[in-house]
Parts: C-alpha cells; sequence; structure tokens
C-alpha cells in the first residue's frame, strides 16, 4: 500500500467515525479513481471488515430457541433476524451511499454476512435439533 492509499485510507476513517459520508465518499471515490485495480481495494475492504455485526458471536444464542420442555420457540430467531435485516438496511445502505458503483462493496458486504454471521448461527442450532440439545 502506498503513501495515497493510506492517507486515503485514514481520511475515510476519520470520516466514518464522525457519520460524514459526504467525506467517505470523497475519499472512497478519489481512492478508487487512483487504485491500479491489484489485489484488494484497501478502503472498501477494511470498511466491511471494521463492521461490527461480524464480531458479535455469543450475542444471540441458539438454544434460546429450545424450551425446558423440548418445544421450539422462534422468538430468539426473530430476534436475531430481525438484527441481521437491521444491519443489512444500515451497512449496506450506507455503502451504495459511500462506495462507486464499480467497487461491488455493498455485493461483497452481503458475501461476507452469509458464511460468517448467519452460517455460524445456523449450524449450531442445526446441531442443536440434531443433538437434542
Amino acid at each position: 500500500m502506498d503513501r495515497f492509499d493510506v492517507n486515503a485510507l485514514l481520511a475515510f476513517d476519520t470520516f466514518d467515525g464522525k457519520g460524514d459520508e459526504a467525506g467517505m465518499r470523497e475519499a472512497a471515490e478519489a481512492n478508487w479513481e487512483v487504485w491500479d485495480r491489484t489485489g484488494d481495494w484497501e478502503v472498501g475492504k477494511v470498511w466491511a471488515e471494521k463492521c461490527e455485526m461480524f464480531y458479535e458471536q455469543g450475542k444471540y444464542e441458539p438454544l434460546d430457541n429450545l424450551k425446558s420442555n423440548g418445544v421450539l420457540d422462534f422468538d430468539a430467531m426473530d430476534e436475531f433476524m430481525g438484527h441481521i435485516l437491521a444491519a443489512i438496511k444500515e451497512h449496506g445502505s450506507l455503502a451504495v451511499r459511500v462506495f462507486p458503483p464499480a467497487s461491488d462493496v455493498p455485493l461483497n458486504f452481503a458475501e461476507r454476512l452469509a458464511p460468517e454471521v448467519l452460517r455460524s448461527d445456523f449450524a449450531s442450532f442445526r446441531d442443536i435439533l440434531l443433538t437434542g440439545g
């Protein structure tokens, strides 16, 4: 990563920390214009890696869907899916507003969401069902 990339990433991160979408967009577009299209585009990659939802493991417990009498109750799953949908709306719409369309940042965000967040929780729930708790 060269000096310009580092500065653009720092500027983007600073604007992101302030919630300044116009600044984020300007920093992202400037970096996108000079990026040589080799390797990962760091501004988009780093933004996606910072999303809190990828680090919230353990916040929703799959066992909460199985009541003490063995009956399934999907209230916990509903809450989890509501959280996921809210995060997609928040982060996905932000990505659409601030990143150049050709960067595919919203698509990459969604592609990361499925295996890293959804699969782990659904796998835990599947294991509970298969083992009976």
